[in-house]
């Protein structure tokens, strides 16, 4: 029972999470709980233009001597679009957006993810339910750990991608929309090349339905793991780093205005 009580409650943490950092937010800074659905909206509107792309590149003939430029145009393009689709969505609705309204945003990215990771808990309600027998008592635990692990390194991404799109509308320098395309493309290369799947597949429609045994990672996909998460610990310091100049922000406009 403790395996499952854990599981749960993993699940739970995964379902949860977006919605507690957005609460934060809107005490925090009054940013509105619209923003979180926006930001839920502009992943879920790149979903399509990566499948559209994966599956225009699936018809290419495959050839070794040229399977390696496939792999990297189609991180590129779909780098492109994602990004082009966020910052446009931004654009429209906003005419000066905030780094809090950015960062609101970025937590409202993961919603579709943290919704289908919190899938992964229905074996273990089954087995509560209908005393239906796991095939394996640890998978009950490590598969949603695993998810949140994901759900963990996919929030700093999101959040970062969005306040490049909103530097870009607030700055209108250009410079920022291209760091953005080129680090999502980084990452989606990144992540084809240790586990054969884009950034935006980590949407894991596919996962939920995992029903094949747990896959060993090799030498390969422990370095690409080590850079990702080299990567993902240096944009949270970013991140805090910029939060804190938000805060500071905050308050010398109250002191002014109080003043």
């Amino acid at each position: 029972m403790i395996v499952e009580f854990l599981a749960v409650i993993i699940g739970l943490l995964m379902f949860l999470m977006p919605y507690v950092l957005g609460f934060y937010f809107n005490r925090k800074f009054g940013t509105s709980w619209n923003i979180l659905v926006l930001g839920s909206i502009t992943l879920l509107a790149s979903v399509p233009v990566s499948m559209l792309v994966t599956l225009l590149t699936d018809l290419i003939p495959y050839s070794p001597s040229y399977s390696w430029v496939v792999f990297l145009f189609e991180s590129l393009v779909l780098g492109l679009l994602a990004e082009l689709t966020r910052f446009l969505i931004y654009k429209l609705i906003f005419q000066n957006p905030s780094l809090d309204q950015a960062y609101m945003g970025g937590i409202g990215a993961i919603i579709p993810h943290s919704f289908m990771w919190a899938i992964s808990i229905r074996s273990v309600l089954n087995h509560l339910a209908y005393g239906i027998p796991p095939s394996n008592p640890y998978r009950l635990l490590i598969q949603p750990a695993l998810f949140l692990y994901t759900l963990l390194k996919q929030l700093p991404l999101q959040i970062y991608l969005t306040t490049l799109s909103v530097k870009t509308i607030q700055t209108k320098n250009y410079r920022h929309l291209l760091k953005a395309i080129g680090f999502h493309t980084t990452m989606d290369i990144l992540t084809r090349f240790g586990y054969g799947m884009s950034l935006y597949d980590i949407l894991p429609i596919r996962y939920a339905d995992y029903r094949e045994p747990f896959f060993i990672p090799g030498t390969q996909e422990y370095i690409i793991e080590l850079i990702l998460s080299t990567i993902t610990i240096l944009i949270i310091i970013y991140l805090v780093k910029q939060f804190n100049n938000i805060q500071k922000n905050l308050i010398d406009i109250l002191y002014n205005y109080v003043i």
